[in-house]
């Protein structure tokens, strides 16, 4: 391969390096034709640690995206916020790993 195939940028952007892989991981789900949640549950907890890096807490996230949020999404919000305030940067980055271990190994090749 050569430098050329690649789109080189000094800086990358993390929420659309999420935006991507929400995006990706949305795909495969849509090809599923079985009840498999292992990507949607991955999605969503790495959406959630992302997220909890990038708000001072769940009620800022809850008022700034409240628009896209029903009750039940409001409630798991706060949940996973309750939980991962319990957990040190490092168990948080374990949970993280652990999500990406979980892909089958069937569609990690597509």
């Amino acid at each position: 391969m050569y430098e050329a195939d690649f789109d080189v940028q000094d800086h990358l952007d993390p929420g659309l390096l999420l935006e991507r892989f929400l995006s990706d991981c949305q795909s495969v789900v849509d090809k599923v034709e079985v009840d498999d949640y292992t990507y949607s549950y991955m999605a969503d907890t790495i959406a959630a640690i992302y997220y909890y890096r990038e708000y001072n807490s769940s009620d800022e996230f809850i008022q700034e995206n409240d628009a896209f949020l029903d009750d039940e999404r409001r409630e798991w919000v706060k949940y996973m916020w309750r939980t991962l305030d319990t957990m040190s940067d490092g168990q948080r980055a374990d949970v993280v790993i652990e999500s990406l271990t979980q892909i089958p190994a069937a569609f990690a090749e597509d």
